[in-house]
């Protein structure tokens, strides 16, 4: 999942660049909206955080019923 919203951002960064220097027929403030998503999809790519509930152990755990 984080490999696609890598690549996701990676393309709407480059669409957002492309639309705001005009080689895309789309307006300028489209052009900068593409940009500010992509790199909210690429920041979340590249994030390597460790997941909030942690695994299950050997052990007993309520969370295991």
């Amino acid at each position: 999942m984080r490999v696609f919203a890598l690549a996701a951002g990676i393309i709407l960064i480059l669409l957002g660049i492309a639309g705001f220097a005009k080689m895309l027929a789309i307006a300028a403030v489209y052009g900068v909206i593409l940009i500010v998503v992509g790199a909210l999809f690429a920041l979340y790519g590249v994030t390597h955080r460790s997941p909030m509930i942690p695994r299950a152990t050997t052990g007993r755990d309520l969370r295991n019923m």
